[in-house]
């Protein structure tokens, strides 16, 4: 199954069976990417600074690029 990465980068790649959201772990990851690796403190002011408003904002981009595709 394709996973939405490569679904972004080439949109012929997804093909029918799209995942709905992808794994877990790789929201996760999306989601750690706000944390500063010097400091160790989540640094996204545009997202209330919490990680709650950075897993809905990663959520919220991952249907849009879904909707897109399909």
């Amino acid at each position: 199954m394709p996973d939405i990465s490569a679904a972004q980068l080439q949109p012929s790649a997804g093909q029918p069976n799209i995942p709905y959201r992808p794994a877990c772990s790789q929201m996760q990851a999306r989601s750690r990417s706000f944390i500063d690796p010097h400091t160790g403190n989540l640094y996204a002011p545009g997202l209330g600074n919490t990680m709650d408003g950075v897993r809905y904002d990663q959520l919220r981009r991952t249907d849009e690029v879904l909707e897109q595709i399909r």
